[in-house]
């Protein structure tokens, strides 16, 4: 009889997590290894969510940064205009 193979994801790791570190909450190290699994894990899930990948995520962060600079060049630009008295 063929094997049944099991669909490991990212939920199913989690919650392995969650089981282990509900079992052995006095093995620190076991606490603190799925602790910290887990944590990733749910980050790794938040990322793919997105259905970004990493290079899309750069050229976006790219991207608000120069807008960052522009907002900043335009209210100094403002600010120099207005404190100085110059209209247009």
């Amino acid at each position: 009889m063929p094997e049944l193979v099991k669909l490991i994801t990212i939920d199913t790791e989690i919650e392995h997590c969650e089981k282990t570190i509900k079992t052995f909450p006095h093995y620190t190290q076991i606490y603190q290894e799925h602790a910290h699994l887990k944590e990733w894990l749910e980050e790794l899930k938040e990322y793919r969510a997105t259905n970004l990948n990493p290079k899309q995520i750069s050229e976006i962060d790219e991207m608000y940064s120069a807008k960052c600079r522009e907002v900043h060049e335009l209210r100094t630009e403002l600010l120099r205009r207005t404190e100085g008295g110059v209209d247009g």
